[in-house]
């Protein structure tokens, strides 16, 4: 039963991420509906609000696997990554991947990896 709950570890991580995401992208579509703020800032948002979803993401990744925090924060931003790049080519005519695709692969490689060695190193210690 371990086994099955470590490889579940990185789903449940990114479940976390998703759901972190799409609060914030919830409020901020209200932000840029109801005030004056300008979309000018649409890439920061989308990066910021990646990496702490991301962090977090990899922090439940490591407490639910107990070990191997980097490696398992690393294949929660992976999974992330992967499923917004296949919804992207199945939900988006003429998405294609491109250097934007690496930039978010590799935050989302540098922030679970970092959420990870937090998760494994501040809330699973004995």
């Amino acid at each position: 039963m371990k086994g099955k709950k470590i490889v579940l570890a990185p789903v449940s991580g990114a479940v976390t991420a998703y759901a972190i995401t799409f609060m914030v992208f919830i409020v901020y579509a209200l932000l840029l509906t109801y005030t004056g703020i300008s979309e000018k800032n649409n890439t920061a948002v989308v990066l910021v609000t990646m990496a702490v979803s991301l962090i977090a993401g990899g922090v439940k990744s490591a407490m639910s696997a107990r070990q191997r925090g980097l490696v398992w924060g690393v294949v929660t931003g992976v999974l992330y990554v992967a499923v917004m790049v296949a919804a992207g080519l199945f939900l988006i005519p003429g998405y294609t991947l491109g250097s934007k695709t690496l930039v978010c692969l590799l935050l989302g490689i540098g922030s679970g990896g970092l959420g990870g060695v937090i998760g494994v190193n501040l809330f699973c210690r004995k």
